[in-house]
């Protein structure tokens, strides 16, 4: 699989589906937890969400609940969990060289 066209994984119980930047999608009989070893350089951001920090165009903060969202290239929205929020944060830090 040619990870640098998948914007991100999306966990749904026993299957993935593999979504990638042209919005195809392809569901895999497998568990996200199987898949994440994967994709290196991906970062889980939410126990249904792994993503490509390469298609991330921003990242949203919602102080008042303490977690958190990113922004994709193809406008789509993803969570970010509270519990996550600071993994998070260190892995793009660390990718990107980004304030947070």
């Amino acid at each position: 699989m040619n990870t640098e066209v998948i914007s991100h994984l999306e966990g749904d119980g026993n299957y993935t589906w593999v979504c990638y930047a042209s919005g195809h999608k392809h569901l895999i009989a497998q568990t996200i937890k199987v898949l994440e070893p994967a994709f290196p350089g991906f970062i889980r951001i939410h126990k249904r969400f792994v993503v490509n920090p390469a298609f991330i165009t921003q990242v949203l903060v919602f102080p008042e609940n303490l977690a958190g969202a990113v922004l994709l290239r193809s406008g789509t929205e993803l969570p970010i969990s509270r519990r996550r929020w600071s993994v998070f944060g260190r892995q793009l830090k660390q990718l990107f060289n980004a304030p947070f």
